[in-house]
């Protein structure tokens, strides 16, 4: 198994020998139909310029540099413009995954990720296999090992990434870990998320499995994460409820929020007693 630290920060050379870089990221495809996605390209960074290569472009090993192959020639963007070019489901590890929250879909947690594992497959290629949580794995990073630190291992398959860049790439993504929720395990990620993340997977699952998540959850939960969708899906969702309860939420959300404008005097000072004399 390799880390994602460890590989970040290991020289790239090209076909002389002559060094034009280090890996500043790996780039992954999460919508490949695999559980593990595989490493697609490397960022490859040096001074303020940055360009993203093909794996198979890349020959080496897990030492010693990376070297590019002889007919590779890429192109150096100044600054970070090479970030900005990935496709609707790549993501950076670094970025997007690295010290970033993290929901164990299996435990329903929330979590922050010290490491990324990788696994390199007999055929060469790069695989994700899960994230480490644990103390123990920060420690490491840092130079410092001790006995009886925690690791804690979640698969890539058990989790749900809080990130902007993953939470979209993976609601975009048939086959992520979310949409193969059930209705309580819906309900359970959608409770942990803020509101508009939460609004946001129920809004990319079918509307009958969101409103079983709905009756799985917390009914302040429901009324928060609808009123935060749009009008039109609301309707949808609801529409798929149970006739009571359809009727119930059809009125409740027709109505003004409660609080909706009323002032509130508790964070200003106390009123001082006049006192005659």
């Amino acid at each position: 198994m390799r880390w994602l630290t460890s590989e970040r920060g290991r020289p790239v050379i090209d076909a002389g020998g002559a060094r034009i870089g280090r890996v500043v990221d790996l780039v992954v495809a999460i919508d490949t139909g695999e559980l593990h996605p595989v490493v697609t390209r490397l960022l490859v960074g040096r001074h303020r310029h940055s360009a993203l290569v093909d794996v198979q472009d890349v020959e080496g090993d897990d030492e010693g540099p990376f070297r590019l192959a002889a007919n590779a020639r890429p192109a150096m963007a100044r600054g970070a413009d090479a970030r900005t070019v990935l496709r609707d489901d790549e993501l950076l590890l670094c970025r997007d995954v690295l010290d970033t929250q993290v929901i164990d879909l299996d435990g329903y947690r929330v979590a922050r990720v010290a490491d990324v594992a990788l696994d390199r497959r007999a055929d060469g290629s790069l695989h994700v296999v899960g994230v480490d949580v644990g103390i123990g794995r920060l420690l490491a990073r840092f130079g410092i090992h001790r006995d009886g630190a925690l690791d804690r291992f979640i698969d890539w398959d058990e989790l749900h990434l809080a990130s902007p860049r993953g939470h979209d790439a993976q609601l975009a993504a048939p086959r992520a870990a979310v949409h193969r929720l059930d209705a309580a395990g819906l309900a359970d990620l959608v409770e942990r998320l803020d509101t508009q993340s939460g609004s946001e997977v129920l809004a990319a699952v079918a509307p009958s499995h969101a409103a079983a998540a709905l009756e799985q959850g917390h009914h302040r939960t429901g009324e928060r994460l609808l009123r935060a969708l749009p009008t039109e899906t609301a309707q949808r969702i609801v529409g798929h409820l149970p006739h009571p309860r359809r009727h119930h939420w059809e009125s409740h959300l027709r109505r003004q929020r409660p609080l909706r404008g009323r002032r509130f005097h508790r964070t200003k000072g106390w009123r001082r007693p006049h006192h005659t004399s």
